[in-house]
């Protein structure tokens, strides 16, 4: 080997060395830049996976709350929560009356019966000839059925029964739901029957005015066109509602103490309350009976043996009273004062005795027409529409709340019309769903979820409309965070 030969070899020696080291280090560069985006795309799909899942469970939120409002139309009442879970994550629903919307009903019942009434509490349809007798919303029957001789059909709502009750052959046979046949069931028994029975509805003590004077009225006209024109207040003797042909009772709260049973009857006509914008009204009595009333809707309350009675051809149409346009507050007509109202106010001093049998309100006779608005609150009494006669018209278009509940008619000439609802002033109440979807940032514990961390979210809204005879209308469905 030359010497030249010798010294280039020598003089390469050591360049491999580099080279490969520098390779090396550009495939650990790579490497390293692989796997951190390896370990960035796992996270991202991750977490694009959890944020997917999330939002389907939101989703699903909304749609089992639909669901069950479309099913039994009790909730929403007060920021209900419908406790949900997809796929096992978590998901809270709460819904309550939309912004534009007051709640309506017995607390979404259209008919709730507790069975605290004597005697024989729970829900009667005895000595029925020719009486329709149809329900649109849910029912819950506390007490017994009895005398069930009619058929009843219950539409776009289900029908819930007490253990002591739902094993009657009135139940069994004669109570149908529409559209979906058979929808009724035991509390305790299978679903839909919540585990334990619904609890009883109440009214917002909103309602009762800080003051109350004492009631009185004025008469306009004369003869077969004269009116009794009433203002709210307390009226503590039945000299103090004396009738007349026509009768209008001014927009406000009245409180009937101790007064017996006022009746509207003998063709009289009676409006209580102006009527909120989007109702219909069924009477009109401005012609003859001129008030410049600037309220909205009416409310009596009962104590003592206070009642109220449509017949004979009476006429009576009760708007509902809210305290201001915009409230969400449950729309009332006719409350029983309860042993808990007394003292709520200075001027509730005397709890209703209607408990022992007596009726805080009841229609019956020859063309008497009955349409009340609001809410019918009387827990502890009987509530009874005997619509017996020539065509008379029973329309309780907000609910009934009662102790016991008769539904009878065993004369009837012609199909009587009976129409009982949860609809709202327009006939459509609006409910505004929220679910929650959450999961809760990894904090290396046991459970790996650390309640008090913070937390990622996915939040659905929608906003559904029911119309007086159940129908749901999706009108808005949104996704946010």
């Amino acid at each position: 080997m030359s010497s030249d030969r010798f010294n280039t070899s020598r003089n390469e020696d050591g360049l491999v060395l580099p080279m490969v080291l520098v390779m090396i280090t550009v495939v650990a560069v790579i490497s390293v830049a692989l796997l951190s985006l390896a370990t960035t795309t796992l996270a991202a799909s991750r977490v694009a996976k959890s944020t997917a899942e999330r939002t389907y469970a939101a989703h699903a939120g909304i749609d089992a709350a639909i669901q069950q409002i479309r099913a039994g139309a009790t909730l929403c009442s007060d920021n209900s929560k419908l406790p949900v879970k997809v796929n096992g994550r978590p998901t809270v629903v709460t819904c309550s009356p939309a912004s534009d919307s007051f709640d309506v009903g017995a607390g979404g019942w259209a008919v709730f019966v507790n069975g605290a009434a004597t005697p024989n509490p729970g829900i009667s349809t005895s000595n029925a000839v020719n009486a329709g007798k149809v329900i649109t919303g849910p029912v819950y029957n506390g007490g017994r059925w009895t005398d069930t001789n009619a058929l009843l059909q219950v539409s776009d709502g289900q029908v819930l029964s007490s253990a002591a009750g739902c094993g009657d052959a009135g139940f069994t046979n004669n109570v149908v739901t529409q559209p979906v046949a058979n929808f009724k069931a035991c509390v305790g028994g299978p679903a839909p029957a919540p585990a334990v029975a619904p609890s009883l509805p109440t009214i917002s003590d909103a309602l009762l005015p800080a003051t109350l004077a004492p009631g009185g009225s004025t008469v306009t006209g004369s003869g077969a066109n004269a009116c009794r024109i009433f203002t709210p207040g307390v009226f503590t003797s039945a000299a103090q509602l004396l009738p007349s042909p026509y009768m209008y009772f001014t927009s406000g709260v009245y409180l009937l103490d101790n007064v017996g049973k006022i009746t509207i009857g003998k063709s009289r006509k009676a409006v209580a309350g102006r009527a909120y914008p989007g109702y219909t009204a069924a009477l009109d009595v401005t012609a003859q009976c001129t008030s410049a009333d600037t309220g909205f809707g009416a409310m009596f309350l009962l104590s003592g043996n206070s009642s109220i009675e449509v017949t004979d051809g009476g006429q009576f149409e009760i708007h509902p009273f809210l305290p201001a346009v915009g409230s969400k507050e449950s729309p009332v007509s006719i409350r029983t004062v309860d042993p808990v109202d007394v003292g709520k106010r200075v001027w509730l001093t005397a709890p209703s005795t209607l408990d022992t049998g007596g009726a805080a309100f009841a229609s019956s006779k020859n063309k008497t027409k009955a349409i009340i608005r609001g809410v019918i609150y009387a827990p502890y009494a009987l509530v009874s529409i005997d619509p017996r006669g020539n065509s008379p018209q029973t329309v309780l278009s907000a609910g009934v709340v009662a102790g016991r509940f008769d539904l009878s008619a065993d004369a009837a000439i012609s199909p009587d019309q009976l129409q009982i609802g949860s609809g709202g002033a327009s006939g459509i109440r609006r409910i505004q769903i929220r679910s929650e979807a959450v999961e809760r940032l990894w904090c290396g514990c046991s459970t790996d979820i650390d309640p008090t961390g913070s937390s990622r979210r996915i939040i659905a809204y929608a906003t559904v409309a029911i119309t007086g005879s159940g129908a749901m209308t999706i009108e808005s469905w949104r996704i946010g965070t």
